[in-house]
């Protein structure tokens, strides 16, 4: 580029270890949001007459404008955070994501199924677990010949996915359960024997390759963590290698197998949250690689902004962890609907005693026992611990109303609720309490210390939602809190600094955990802007792409618009990557210093665009030019709120490493991709440089290197078809091809290249000097709509993220059966492909495709004055008549006398289009070109001199960078 910038930075591979993929450790549809495409304000007219001498007739518009948003709240978008029935990707973009849970309960039946078939029907005449030794012990003593390679496989997973279970539970698990775990480890051992070495095999759709996978962490720093690092041949190391004894004791008669292959509520419970502290785990290795690369950065003097992919990429990645919590919690609400809230799901969890007992009282007692489940027991026992956990002047789970509504529902006398209530409460105080609460309660807590009751100690077996340094309910609570000064404040929250604990800052007050220490950053400096913003700013409307680009934002706006519910996990989930992201990168001011790099690159995106409207002011103009970019700029207000924020306020809340990352995700998905990449032909003049360029490069005018720009933008469109219409074209088709791209019907394209080539065969080839002699038809038909750029053909990433699109989706990481077998597999291997794609797209995500199409149009603009045309496109415009101008169209319309269509700009443009392609390509098309022409010698000189002049300051926003080996 010009002005002796360079467009990239240049680093080496080796650098490149900073930067990490996701693993699996053992994963929308697209939506009906069109965005206009402003390329309607390019006429798609390749039906101009066959002569010069008339501008073309004008007709309308090939495709929609961009949507007029005069107000936000007017766009209609069906974008919201994936549920089990819309997750990503779509059933027809790569197949939907299955959880953890719905998977080991799949493959457990489908090793019972397939164990049915090859054994006598009368083994399963009854729904018994042994039944599954008893046909595997047939199987030893007959050795029939088959194939149990995916009988194996699916019997792998069940087991894995069940001791993990056990792992995850405090007390082990109850005995039916752990007793059904020996049986499948039994049968386990006896198929071994049978099939020794069982093919490798997986039911999906995803593609893999080992290329990338290297045991040399400087060749391959991408590499995925396994299972079993230490040795890529053996995929079993975590199962019995021997004999299994069959087991002996009494099989529990309270489960049925089927019952057992289904699961029960608490295995559900734990499997849900076991994913989300392995998914939260990806989080945390994300953002502490990208304080390596960040630091690294500095280091080695790098421009700052050449960390903004790196950002960019980390917030992809929590973002799709965000949407897949979502849509897992959305399944086990469907499979489990008592499950439906935190606190029901943790009394599930750890109250499994209280509610036997409760069961037991209810017999007692109530009269409609017969009627009444565990399920009612878990959703009454959650709704205390609710109540107990809400602010105490939330009126909105009263703990008196809720026994009173229960006693009544249920028969039962309020004595044996309320003292329960009470202590279910008291209990989840003494779980959960704020690190304030702590303080003033030293005594109680002292006390309770004492007699072994530890805080924070419900998910000891969840390293990244759990223990008492990460602990989410912590997070649950102070969200659970302040929904009451939501609802009292009507989304105006301000928080007294030093209210919920010592101000964090990373210089003088690091956190050293996220519990506690990072509540006063939460409730202080970060939601309360947050929460104005998605109140009363633009982030409170229907944004395109809501659920896809800014989940975290998602899931806070349905939290304001709905403060008197429960906090969900997903919000819970999307908070504490908020503030894990803050965590990981604290320190040496890492945090401020990004946040500020971040916040440049997001605001010289929109000082582009303004420059870009300033900039065109004087020229002929698309169709709603200007109206497009103000709407474009509107967006640059996402990250201002209503209400007064300082400097440090506002890059704590709106430039955290989460939201930084996510707001430029934001503006270069949907602002600049999504719509930039129509802005840039709005008025054909991406068609024409490039059109143009090619002709110039076939015909040896221009070289095929050294002009960056051009050379950018040539291998950026080389297969867009809106550009080319087929491949691209060479001497001797430049002009018919033109008219096709333009949107010219294939006949009348050829007929109006033979009238251009017979007029250069006779020399008779002239600009036109009078608007008297035009021969077109006035309502031929010869026309077609010209074909949009699609955003999604050029940038992969962008049809992975916005489109939820990976039907041919690669793994290049996982190399072992057992992280292929892995529950999350999908997962990981969609948001490495994803990673991967952003890192080849970082120039195109980098450049200002709106400012460029400006640049583009000035040169178009330029070449004409250059090559004195200008006066003479004036002078046509000028004679046409009002009759053309107004009459009506082919398609039975009427023009109306202030109508873009049929106003001077559009006519000026059209016949500029006109003359380019008769007299410039024309001329490279059908001319002795052994002999300079001057009008083709200035065309040529002029494009090199104008895009080796182009400053990059005008058109990347951040600086991309390129791997080197």
């Amino acid at each position: 580029m010009g002005h002796g910038q360079k467009k990239t930075c240049r680093r080496t591979n080796n650098k490149k270890k900073n930067k990490h993929r996701t693993a699996a450790a053992s994963a929308g549809q697209q939506q009906n949001h069109v965005v206009g495409n402003n390329v309607s304000s390019v006429p798609a007219n390749g039906g101009m007459p066959p002569s010069l001498t008339t501008p073309p007739h004008p007709r309308p518009p090939a495709q929609e404008d961009l949507p007029q948003w005069d107000d936000y709240n007017n766009v209609q978008t069906t974008n919201h955070t994936p549920t089990s029935s819309q997750s990503s990707p779509s059933s027809n973009n790569g197949g939907t994501y299955k959880s953890l849970y719905s998977r080991y309960k799949e493959a457990t039946q489908r090793f019972k199924e397939a164990l049915q078939k090859v054994v006598p029907s009368d083994i399963f005449r009854d729904d018994r677990v042994n039944n599954l030794m008893d046909a595997v012990d047939y199987l030893d003593e007959t050795k029939p010949s088959f194939d149990g390679t995916n009988m194996i496989q699916d019997l792998k997973l069940a087991i894995r996915v069940r001791k993990k279970v056990a792992h995850h539970v405090m007390d082990g698990g109850d005995k039916g359960h752990a007793y059904f775990l020996s049986v499948l480890l039994y049968c386990w051992a006896v198929l071994r024997t049978l099939q020794p070495q069982p093919t490798k095999n997986r039911r999906n759709n995803i593609t893999r390759t080992t290329s990338r996978s290297t045991t040399n962490p400087m060749e391959n720093p991408f590499k995925a963590l396994s299972i079993n690092d230490d040795d890529d041949n053996d995929d079993e190391d975590d199962l019995p290698s021997g004999p299994v004894p069959r087991p002996t004791s009494d099989e529990p008669v309270r489960l049925t197998l089927q019952e057992m292959i289904r699961g029960s509520d608490r295995n559900a419970a734990i499997i849900f949250l076991m994913t989300m502290d392995e998914i939260m785990g990806f989080n945390v290795t994300q953002y502490s690689k990208l304080k390596q690369g960040w630091r690294a950065a500095k280091l080695e003097g790098m421009p700052p902004s050449t960390i903004i992919e790196h950002l960019m990429e980390t917030a992809t990645n929590a973002n799709f962890a965000i949407q897949y919590v979502a849509s897992l919690e959305q399944e086990l609400i469907v499979d489990h609907p008592h499950m439906n809230t935190v606190y029901r799901l943790m009394s599930v969890l750890v109250f499994p005693d209280v509610i036997d007992s409760f069961m037991k009282d209810m017999i007692k007692f109530s009269p409609l026992a017969p009627h009444f489940k565990e399920s009612d027991a878990a959703a009454f026992l959650g709704d205390c611990l609710e109540s107990g956990l809400r602010n105490q002047t939330d009126p909105t789970m009263n703990q008196d109303k809720l026994v009173n509504e229960f006693a009544r529902t249920w028969q039962v006398p309020v004595s044996i609720l309320k003292e329960r209530a009470a202590a279910i409460k008291q209990v989840g105080l003494t779980q959960i309490p704020l690190k304030e609460e702590i303080g003033m309660n030293a005594q109680f807590f002292g006390l309770a210390s004492s007699m072994g009751l530890k805080m924070h100690s419900w998910l000891p077996k969840s390293k990244f939602i759990g223990t008492g340094s990460r602990n989410i309910l912590n997070t649950v609570r102070l969200l659970q809190v302040l929904s009451k000064v939501i609802q009292e404040r009507e989304g105006r929250v301000v928080c007294k600094e030093g209210f919920f604990g010592k101000k964090w800052d990373e210089g003088k007050n690091k956190a050293y955990t996220i519990t506690g220490d990072m509540d006063d950053f939460l409730m202080a400096d970060a939601l309360p802007f947050l929460i104005d913003c998605c109140y009363d700013g633009i982030l409170s409307t229907n944004l395109p792409f809501e659920g896809e680009l800014l989940p975290v934002f998602s899931q806070l706006k349905a939290f304001v618009k709905s403060p008197t519910q429960p906090v969900s996990w997903s919000l819970a989930f999307a908070v504490h990557t908020l503030l894990t992201s803050v965590f990981e990168m604290q320190g040496n001011g890492d945090v401020e210093s990004l946040g500020r790099t971040a916040k440049l690159s997001f605001e010289t995106y929109f000082d582009q665009i303004e420059w870009a409207m300033e900039y065109s002011k004087g020229h002929s103009q698309p169709k709603n030019w200007t109206t497009n970019l103000k709407r474009l700029l509107m967006l640059k207000f996402l990250a201002t709120p209503s209400m007064k924020t300082s400097e440090v306020q506002s890059l704590r809340a709106f430039w955290n490493p989460l939201c930084a990352g996510t707001l430029i995700n934001y503006i270069a998905y949907f602002s600049n991709v999504s719509e930039g990449i129509h802005m840039v032909d709005s008025f054909a003049q991406l068609r024409m440089t490039l059109h143009l360029y090619n002709a110039l490069k076939v015909v040896g005018l221009l070289p095929p290197q050294g002009i960056e720009v051009l050379e950018w933008l040539d291998a950026t469109f080389r297969n867009s078809k809106a550009i080319w219409e087929g491949p691209r074209p060479n001497r001797g088709s430049f002009v018919v091809r033109w008219w096709i791209a333009y949107g010219t019907k294939i006949e009348e394209a050829q007929r109006m290249s033979r009238e251009t080539r017979a007029e250069f065969s006779s020399n008779s080839a002239s600009l036109p000097k009078s608007a008297t002699d035009h021969r077109g038809a006035k309502n031929d038909n010869s026309t077609r709509k010209m074909t949009p750029i699609q955003p999604e053909k050029l940038c992969k990433s962008y049809r992975r993220i916005c489109h939820h699109d990976f039907s041919d989706v690669v793994d290049t990481y996982h190399k072992t059966e057992s992280q292929r077998a892995s529950p999350i597999y999908d997962h990981a291997v969609r948001v490495n492909d994803t990673l991967d794609a952003m890192e080849k797209d970082q120039r195109f995500l980098a450049t200002n495709f709106t400012s460029l199409g400006v640049i583009l149009n000035q040169f178009v603009v330029s070449l004409f004055k250059v090559l004195e045309l200008q006066p003479i496109v004036d002078e046509l415009v000028r004679a046409v008549p009002d009759a053309l101008r107004y009459d009506g169209r082919v398609d039975g319309r009427r023009v109306g006398r202030n109508s873009w269509e049929g106003g001077d700009h559009n006519l000026e443009r059209q016949t500029m289009v006109h003359i380019f392609a008769r007299q410039i390509l024309g001329t490279l098309d059908f001319s002795n070109l052994t002999h300079p022409i001057p009008l083709i010698a200035q065309t040529a000189a002029f494009m090199q001199d104008f895009f080796q002049g182009v400053n990059p300051s005008r058109v990347m926003y951040f600086i991309p960078v390129e791997e080197e080996d």
